[in-house]
């Protein structure tokens, strides 16, 4: 995860969070507080948001860590934690 901001960098909500993970809500927001997802922020008073930059980079390291070859098992009750814990 990138620790800069980028000046311009897009603010998404979590709708598009999940479409551009295809995680559901509350995998979203376990993975977050275990620190395996990237932090939303308050960008109003109901309404949070996360950093275009920041799921890119998560996404980018999911993709890294893929195997070359396919899983003749299926691995989808493991948890996908691409991303080492956030530093607080």
């Amino acid at each position: 995860m990138s620790n800069q901001t980028q000046l311009g960098d897009t603010v998404l909500r979590l709708p598009e969070v999940m479409r551009r993970v295809s995680l559901s809500k509350s995998s979203i927001y376990a993975m977050q507080a275990a620190g395996t997802f990237p932090k939303s922020f308050p960008i109003g008073a109901r309404a949070r948001g996360w950093l275009q930059s920041e799921i890119a980079d998560f996404v980018a390291a999911c993709a890294k860590q893929r195997s070359p070859k396919p899983r003749k098992s299926a691995v989808a009750d493991q948890p996908l934690e691409c991303l080492p814990p956030a530093s607080a």
